[in-house]
Formats: C-alpha cells, structure tokens, sequence
C-alpha cells in the first residue's frame, strides 16, 4: 500500500498499537506505536513509546519515552534510494 497524505488509513496506523520494526531488517526497534498526531503532504507523526525489556536496534539506551515518530509517504522516497 502507498502512502498517501489523503489516505486515511495512516491516521489509523496506531490503531492497534503495533510494536515498529526496522523495514530494512526486520529488528525490532523497541518502539510501539501509541496515537496519531497529524498528517502532511510527506509523512504522517505518530507518538511511540519504549518497550520495556524489548530489544532497540539502532536506538540509543538513553532514549526517552515518548518520543516522536515521523513516517515519510512512500511517494516521497526516490526509487533510487537505498532507504
């Protein structure tokens, strides 16, 4: 599925409160999804907070909780990118 600033399924993305893993690995980033906060053009924010216990790749251990996560629309990534 695209991601689209119209879409309105972004704004339900938290819905169920999904645990965010790293899409080009599959590890577990230690961040579960808690409410949507607002949509662009771009990307669509969302509040996270920290699991407890649960592995972080690639996140620092002092990361506070909550934080803020940003998830760009698929439109906005060039093909080209290795992201």
């Amino acid at each position: 599925m695209g991601l689209t600033a119209t879409n309105s399924e972004l704004t339900d993305l938290a819905r169920e409160l999904p645990m965010l893993v790293d899409a080009r690995t599959g590890d577990a980033t230690g961040l579960r999804l808690r409410r949507h906060l607002g949509i662009g053009g771009m990307a669509s924010v969302f509040v996270a907070d920290r699991e407890p216990g649960a592995p972080a790749a690639g996140l620092d251990p002092r990361t506070p909780s909550p934080v803020a996560v940003k998830i760009a629309a698929g439109k906005t990534i060039p093909r080209w990118s290795s992201r």
